[in-house]
């Protein structure tokens, strides 16, 4: 399967399935242009998820680590000292 994207250096460019890597808790599909070599990020949305999980593109999400009360209570001191 071919997938046509745009990379703002190089204009139109051709990739495979294993180019694309889809960042599904980012919004974002990214790709190294196969021209410039250049890492290129797209947004995307819940039709362009669907449309390149259904063709093959692998999709990964960011494993957050879980919050801690250490790392809340430091983030209300931060907003304490906002106001």
């Amino acid at each position: 399967m071919t997938i046509t994207a745009t990379c703002p250096s190089c204009g139109l460019v051709s990739l495979t399935t294993a180019d694309v890597t889809l960042y599904v808790d980012q919004q974002k599909y990214r790709f190294q242009c196969p021209c410039c070599r250049g890492d290129v990020d797209k947004p995307s949305n819940r039709r362009i998820e669907a449309v390149l999980r259904a063709i093959g593109v692998r999709a990964k999400r960011f494993d957050w680590p879980p919050l801690t009360l250490e790392d809340v209570e430091r983030f209300r001191e931060q907003l304490n000292e906002m106001t």
